[in-house]
């Protein structure tokens, strides 16, 4: 067999694999893409969130929540917020 006839037959092989390993980011909006930079992988408290980026709570936990949603932030107790 030639080279393109066994990329050819492993390509779906490939493909399949490839897609499983890459994780893609969801896309977010400006306000969820300044959160997310502001936080860590250690929890932070929404108080400190809110000071560093300058938004409201209310906005801050709306846009937390969907983060939250997209699988890419956590709550822990306290209203504490991380890094997924």
């Amino acid at each position: 067999e030639s080279a393109e006839e066994v990329i050819g037959e492993l390509r779906p092989l490939l493909k399949g694999i490839l897609r499983e390993d890459k994780k893609s980011i969801p896309d977010m909006n400006e306000d969820e893409k300044i959160m997310h930079g502001c936080l860590e992988s250690k929890p932070k408290h929404i108080d400190s969130i809110t000071r560093a980026i300058q938004m409201t709570p209310g906005k801050a936990l709306s846009v937390l929540l969907s983060l939250e949603l997209k699988g890419l932030v956590r709550q822990s107790d306290g209203k504490h917020f991380s890094l997924h």
